[in-house]
């Protein structure tokens, strides 16, 4: 098993808007489908949230993970300025990412 890691420092429109983006180079390209519209993120306490996956072409390239994302900014207290690892597989594309919260 391969897997890619990702950081973020999260910004004002990940935690209000109800969406985290991800690129889609270096990361998304490698680890998510674009075709598929759900996944699984598990948190640093083993909690299971399921999301929306879009990608999107313009203006640029990416990945915006919603759904239950909003709910776990809430329920993690996760704020602007917090840094995220997020981690994937490459060997085979993914239904879950990992990520570790650093407040």
């Amino acid at each position: 098993m391969r897997d890619l890691r990702f950081v973020k420092t999260l910004t004002y429109y990940d935690i209000t808007t109800g969406f985290l983006i991800i690129p889609y180079e270096e990361f998304g390209e490698k680890v998510l489908e674009k075709k598929d519209t759900t996944i699984s993120v598990v948190d640093d306490c083993g909690n299971k949230w399921d999301c929306m996956l879009i990608y999107v072409s313009f203006p640029n390239k990416h990945f915006k993970i919603g759904g239950e994302w909003k709910r776990m900014v809430a329920a993690r207290r996760i704020a602007v300025g917090d840094v995220i690892e997020l981690f994937g597989r490459t060997d085979t594309k993914s239904e879950s990412l990992y990520l570790i919260l650093h407040h």
